[in-house]
């Protein structure tokens, strides 16, 4: 759940969070709950996808899918509709990155070779009618081009020695050879509610000046940290409330879903995450410029970026810390989305 991916906020009752001053872990529930709805077709949207020699990110609307599409190739699925506003065209970005080290052969691909694939078909199913087929939408592969290849074969015997050419037409990937690779596609959906997210008509943040946009990340990824040490379930609320209320509300959730998630994460408060230093890291938007976050620069060794904000567990667990910022428009500080 979506929820347990976050774990703490400030003990304190001066706090330094700008947003949503209103919500606490107390009516916190109550108030995502107000927003939620039921309707008579209740679609849960879906990406499938099979993927060959790469490892990628997907994101919907600008709001990166909140799974690890990294070690294993093959076809499996996810679900994608909090990432879905309001019904109309959906954008879905996809960025790719070679393989690097691969387990079963010992070789390390710093590159993308030609055999590289990637293939996505966008789906539902209904809640209310779950005995209906699923239905499906749209299909995207990434691009190939046509190669002319020559396979010349060689036939021995005892009188003859013939050298055969066999021509044909391969398919290979468009980015082979490259380190990296992002495309797009669009497709139309339904859904019955219409959400604003509190990003949507933020500033472009791109326009911003790097090295004050960077102190504006600083500063807020510290005011966080502080937050995690002081471990205050107020502030978690208020930081969580935007995003999470989307979350349920696309979901279709009903208010006992929602007690019963922020229950168990209040009990999350109390892992014993180290929050690692932020270094080697450069800005990286989403959504048209309106989020930023800042991430891990591409190492030799480590082709994709990660969260440049991450932490330990106590059996030593990585977790990459993913909050993403924005600024109203006519404000000046970071917001945590």
């Amino acid at each position: 759940m979506m929820i347990l991916s976050f774990l703490a906020c400030s003990h304190k009752k001066e706090t330094m969070i700008n947003q949503n001053p209103n919500i606490n872990a107390d009516n916190i529930v109550a108030e995502i709950s107000k927003a939620l709805k039921s309707y008579p077709s209740e679609k849960i949207y879906g990406l499938g996808y099979s993927n060959s020699w790469c490892r990628f990110d997907v994101f919907v609307n600008g709001i990166k899918i909140p799974k690890n599409f990294g070690d294993d190739m093959g076809s499996t699925g996810v679900e994608i509709s909090d990432g879905i506003f309001r019904s109309g065209k959906q954008v879905i970005t996809y960025k790719m990155y070679p393989l690097g080290k691969y387990e079963e052969e010992g070789n390390f691909y710093n590159t993308f070779i030609n055999e590289t694939d990637l293939e996505f078909d966008v789906n539902s199913y209904d809640l209310k009618n779950e005995k209906a087929s699923n239905i499906e939408y749209f299909e995207y592969k990434v691009p190939k081009i046509e190669v002319d290849t020559v396979e010349k074969k060689h036939t021995e015997g005892e009188m003859v020695n013939i050298e055969s050419t066999n021509r044909y037409k391969e398919k290979r990937f468009v980015g082979a050879g490259k380190t990296y690779y992002e495309g797009s596609f669009e497709v139309n959906l339904d859904v019955p509610y219409t959400i604003q997210a509190p990003f949507q008509n933020a500033q472009d943040l791109r326009k911003m000046d790097p090295k004050v946009l960077e102190g504006k990340l600083l500063k807020k990824y510290a005011e966080i940290i502080k937050m995690y040490a002081d471990g205050d379930a107020d502030c978690f609320a208020k930081i969580l409330f935007d995003r999470l209320k989307i979350n349920y509300v696309s979901l279709y959730k009903q208010k006992k879903d929602v007690q019963q998630d922020w229950l168990e994460a209040v009990k999350s408060l109390k892992n014993n995450w180290v929050i690692q230093p932020i270094v080697d890291y450069e800005i990286a938007f989403f959504a048209d410029g309106r989020l930023a976050k800042l991430v891990k620069k591409i190492t030799s060794k480590e082709l994709r970026r990660k969260d440049a904000f991450w932490a330990k567990s106590e059996k030593n667990k990585d977790k990459e810390l993913e909050y993403v910022f924005y600024i109203s428009q006519g404000e000046t500080e970071l917001k945590v989305y």
